[in-house]
């Protein structure tokens, strides 16, 4: 599993939910009065598996958090992803911090999982 947390000092989450439904498809997706949740599942031809894709979106005061989680794209004995996990969480992550610095917002990445 990969997984990496950005924080975003904005209270508008609308262009958030666009770029992510833009990057890929959603097979479902939840909203609450503090939360929207994205999962995908997509095949990966380069480990023959299907891989799980999340987004969380969380609203704090005048902050979104941001949760990207790519898990299940291992296969064989010891689980080798070959970077597929990693490849959707970076693209994701950086899509939204381009967003970020194209619109002054401040956008920064405050760990990986």
């Amino acid at each position: 599993m990969k997984a990496v947390q950005l924080i975003i000092e904005s209270t508008e989450i609308n262009p958030l939910i666009n770029i992510i439904k833009d990057e890929f498809t959603v097979d479902f997706q939840s909203f609450s009065k503090g939360m929207i949740v994205f999962v995908s599942e997509r095949f990966r031809l380069r480990t023959t598996s299907s891989q799980s894709e999340m987004v969380i979106l969380k609203r704090e005061d005048d902050k979104i958090i941001v949760e990207i989680i790519a898990s299940g794209g291992g296969s064989g004995w010891f689980n080798v992803s070959w970077g597929s996990e990693y490849s959707f969480v970076k693209k994701m992550a950086n899509k939204l911090i381009t967003y970020c610095d194209e619109n002054n917002i401040s956008g920064k990445k405050t760990g990986e999982f």
